[in-house]
């Protein structure tokens, strides 16, 4: 696997309610909004970042992600995610709608989940 999929496997781990609570995920509070997930994929630790608000609802992911986004070399940057609406099946709640790129470029992933369906 290469290193920027890991890292994407990583995020989207964390949007995934049952993955996010597994005991391989070890979470750290960053402030009373935020958490910090440690991910663990293909033996690399991935720190991911998540935002939420008030309601309960996910805001807003990030983490470094390995890639060359802006075209000046392959290293870690930043990659964040911004999350709304949310959809609810069986006791989860997943993000209705998610945006996704690298750094303050414009997003590359525009992800409706509103067209999943649930098994």
């Amino acid at each position: 696997m290469s290193r920027s999929a890991a890292g994407r496997l990583a995020s989207e781990l964390i949007l995934t309610p049952a993955a996010a609570l597994s005991p391989g995920v070890n979470w750290t509070a960053v402030d009373e909004d935020s958490a910090m997930a440690a991910v663990e994929v293909d033996g690399t630790i991935h720190d991911v970042t998540i935002h939420v608000a008030a309601s309960g609802t996910l805001d807003s992911i990030e983490l470094l992600r390995w890639g060359d986004p802006d075209q000046t070399g392959f290293g870690l940057h930043r990659f964040s995610a911004v999350c709304t609406g949310e959809l609810r099946s069986d006791g989860f709640g997943v993000p209705a709608h998610t945006r996704a790129g690298w750094g303050d470029l414009e997003a590359f992933i525009d992800f409706d989940t509103e067209r999943t369906v649930f098994l």
